[in-house]
């Protein structure tokens, strides 16, 4: 088993993450729950949250125990609290995800209200802003530990930027399987084309994204504020949409941005994403 962990570091990573957080939810959810057969209420957001983040946390913990020992602590701390870094990879991690935001929201509403931000006719403005920020940070913090903090380094030494954003971000996408699996209210749209856009689009690209800043920065810091901020806009400007169609229209949109952020990048660059 150590000859496979040390042969397979970053696939034993997902296995015990998907394990580990996927266990918890089965608990919690129950088949069905986790098949999107039921609704998920609102109550159980705090257990759901906690299952998901011990997954990457739990995981990256024992691999650096089992493959780095103290000395991988030490490495994961300096990367960590790499916290001097160019103020404008502070600003491109808090910005980017906002901005792709409100992009999308600005170039759907025209063509339908549904695109609206719910925080806007919300009565708990307040309430939203701080879950969203609270949550954006938990997650942010602890997935982050894992995805940026083992995965990356061990792939982006094999692969380019593009590469290991592309590997991560399928995985870290499928790991979120159980909690997007509510079907279309309208029956327009199949649920296996909901999930491949839910899981496979926005969370891909923006994490080729995260992989880049992390490159350019090596802080583990600058790529929790990423994740955060992503986190926090989903939570915060989530629209009031409810068909499978808006929500592929919103992903699909959301996504383009993205792409096109990382084409312009890439030209303006050099191909550093394309770069071994």
């Amino acid at each position: 088993m150590m000859k496979m962990i040390k042969k397979f570091p970053v696939t034993s990573f997902f296995i015990l993450n998907f394990l580990v957080s996927w266990t918890g939810l089965y608990f919690i959810l129950g088949v069905d729950g986790m098949l999107g057969k039921k609704t998920i209420d609102g109550s159980l957001m705090p257990g759901l949250m906690t299952a998901m983040i011990c997954g990457p946390l739990l995981s990256s913990v024992l691999l650096i125990i089992f493959l780095e020992g103290k000395q991988g602590f030490c490495l994961l701390k300096a990367r960590l609290t790499k916290f001097k870094v160019s103020i404008k990879w502070y600003m491109f991690a808090l910005v980017t995800a906002p901005f792709v935001t409100i992009l999308t929201i600005l170039i759907l509403t025209p063509f339908s209200s549904k695109f609206f931000p719910l925080i806007l006719n919300s009565n708990d403005k307040v309430d939203l802003i701080l879950g969203g920020i609270i949550g954006g940070f938990v997650a942010g913090f602890f997935e982050e530990l894992g995805w940026t903090g083992v995965a990356t380094p061990v792939l982006r030494g094999k692969y380019s930027i593009l590469i290991t954003g592309l590997l991560i971000g399928i995985v870290w996408g499928l790991w979120h399987m159980p909690l997007f699996m509510a079907p279309d209210p309208e029956g327009t749209i199949p649920i296996a084309g909901l999930i491949v856009i839910r899981l496979l689009s926005h969370l891909v690209v923006f994490r080729i994204m995260i992989v880049w800043v992390y490159d350019k920065t090596q802080s583990l810091f600058i790529a929790i504020i990423m994740h955060m901020t992503l986190t926090a806009c989903t939570l915060i400007f989530q629209p009031s949409i409810t068909s499978g169609v808006e929500s592929m229209i919103y992903n699909i949109t959301w996504t383009s941005i993205v792409a096109v952020i990382i084409m312009i990048l890439n030209f303006s660059t050099e191909g550093e994403f394309t770069k071994r």
